[in-house]
Formats: structure tokens, C-alpha cells, sequence
């Protein structure tokens, strides 16, 4: 007969560095399509308003023990 004991296993804490490819979305108030493309290649849109949709591209970089 077999028992099997419970043992406590004292877990560690790690900070992941990763990079990833990441599409977001953001509203601008433009006169057209080009005008909208203009203002954000120039660097004139608010991105902390933009949203994230979604990431792939997933890797890990770095896997550090922190506790």
C-alpha cells in the first residue's frame, strides 16, 4: 500500500522579460484617410489612448529568479 504525503512546496517568484509583436488600435480626428496616416507617422496622436487587439510572436528573453 502506498501513501502519499502532501508537502508544502514553497513557490519562487520570477520576472519574465519577452518580447512580442503587439497590434493596437487608436481614434484620430482627420480630414481623410492620408491626413490620419500623416498625423500618426509624424507622431501627433495620443498613443496612451490606443487599445491593444492582441499579440504573437511570443518569446522569452529573460527568466530571472526575484525571490
Amino acid at each position: 500500500m502506498r501513501f502519499i504525503i502532501n508537502r508544502k512546496v514553497k513557490m519562487k517568484t520570477y520576472k519574465i522579460h519577452f518580447t512580442s509583436d503587439v497590434y493596437e488600435t487608436v481614434e484620430v480626428e482627420a480630414k481623410n484617410t492620408n491626413d490620419a496616416k500623416e498625423k500618426f507617422h509624424k507622431g501627433e496622436i495620443d498613443l496612451s489612448e490606443a487599445e491593444e487587439m492582441g499579440k504573437e510572436n511570443l518569446k522569452v528573453d529573460v527568466v530571472e529568479e526575484i525571490k
